[in-house]
């Protein structure tokens, strides 16, 4: 009796593991870890003194690997966002991370209709973040405050993600930028993202603060990454009183033209 049930006990510790290895995080591939073990980095354009000044004025230049306490305008949800479709790029800005974990950065390509499951789809921008995020950015040592321009083809859209590596057998998951589902996270399908647009050196800027963690563990202070993006924001909706004087503009050049006209005859 006694061996059945230590048999019993085993079972269900096999099946708690397999369960939790199937709802893993993404896994890193092999391609994604440099020489020695340090994670690639594609972050590699210092900011310019005036999109320095006009995040620091947005309160979110990060000086170094720490606390990010994010001023207020952050909202939670999944902003609104336009890819051009003739093609284009995005400009992505590493701002800084406070996150426990080493985690990645990166992005799909036509997230829709990708197979999510398969970690080849996963293109990274910076791997196993850790360090003091200072010095020179290379492609092996990620610096805050850098940039990189990811460039994508006609009818093709973008989405950036966070995987957050968790613990051995859960806690983590593969958080997106954009509203993609998320991915290797278990049963949580919560919103891992907050919020904000600007203008950063005359350029319409939306700004993403991530949480890493799944719902069930996270402290929930969206800091754990933060990132922007220029390239993506939607043009503004003008109010209909724009509207109004478009149109009352549009009347006006009509009736020159027939006064116009009508010398000319």
């Amino acid at each position: 009796m006694i061996n059945s049930a230590k048999h019993m006990f085993a079972a269900i510790i096999a099946a708690t593991l397999v369960t939790s290895a199937s709802a893993q995080i993404t896994p890193r591939p092999a391609s994604w870890i440099g020489a020695g073990g340090d994670g690639l980095n594609h972050f590699l354009t210092p900011l310019t003194s005036a999109q320095a000044a006009g995040f620091t004025a947005a309160g979110v230049n990060i000086d170094s690997d720490g606390t990010i306490a994010l001023p207020a305008g952050f909202a939670v949800g999944t902003p609104s966002i336009a890819f051009n479709p003739l093609g284009g790029s995005v400009t992505v800005f590493f701002l800084g991370e406070s996150a426990g974990w080493n985690n990645d950065l990166g992005y799909v390509v036509n997230p829709a209709s990708s197979n999510l499951s398969n970690p080849a789809v996963y293109n990274p921008l910076v791997v196993n973040l850790h360090g003091d995020l200072s010095g020179t950015p290379t492609p092996t040592n990620l610096v805050n405050n850098t940039s990189a321009t990811i460039a994508y083809g006609a009818g093709t859209t973008l989405d950036f993600f966070l995987n957050g590596v968790g613990d051995p057998w859960n806690a983590g998951g593969t958080w997106f930028a954009f509203g993609t589902p998320n991915q290797f996270a278990g049963t949580d399908t919560t919103i891992h993202t907050k919020y904000t647009n600007t203008v950063i050196d005359g350029v319409a800027t939306l700004i993403i603060a991530f949480e890493d963690s799944r719902h069930s563990s996270a402290d929930a202070d969206y800091s754990d990454v933060l990132i922007a993006f220029q390239g993506v924001t939607d043009l503004p909706v003008p109010e209909p009183s724009t509207y109004g004087l478009i149109g009352a503009g549009a009347l006006l050049g009509i009736a020159a033209f027939r006064r116009l006209k009508r010398k000319v005859a």
